[in-house]
């Protein structure tokens, strides 16, 4: 009972933050660990808030927005990406800018797989001059099935 209590009072204590802070740092592209740190909010309680609170009284709208909000984010860190490369000047620093926008490429593809995602495809390979063959085949057997045989 502690536990829900203490849960209950930082769904309360996000509720007074409000939604609009958390979610502009999230747009930000900043971590939910950090953000959690900076409002001191433990893991538990800030999930329990986005999912809309206890079970029991839950609204699914703040989630929504959430992933709005990790959308949002996503593109924040695709710019990042393209600052770091623009302003890296220095050849020493190539490997650091590199690994900087690699790490940031990943994140978005974990915030937006559908717009920064590695796409999945189905390749199909058709070979015509199988498909000929085969075809030509067909019509020699009809073809012959069709002629009158000796016995006949």
């Amino acid at each position: 009972m502690a536990a829900q209590k203490l849960t209950r009072e930082g769904c309360k204590k996000l509720d007074a933050i409000g939604e609009d802070f958390i979610f502009e740092r999230v747009m930000a592209g900043r971590t939910i660990k950090s953000i959690q740190k900076e409002v001191e909010i433990g893991n538990r309680v800030f999930y329990t808030w986005l999912h809309g609170g206890p079970k029991a009284t839950r609204d699914h709208s703040r989630w929504d927005r959430y992933k709005e909000a990790r959308r949002i984010a996503a593109d924040t860190l695709a710019e990042e990406c393209l600052d770091i490369a623009d302003s890296t000047v220095d050849p020493e620093q190539v490997g650091i800018s590199k690994l900087k926008i690699q790490t940031r490429q990943w994140l978005a593809s974990a915030m937006n797989p559908e717009a920064f995602g590695n796409q999945q495809s189905t390749q199909v390979n058709v070979n015509l001059g199988d498909m000929h063959i085969q075809a030509l085949k067909d019509v020699v057997s009809a073809s012959q099935d069709a002629l009158p045989h000796e016995g006949d």
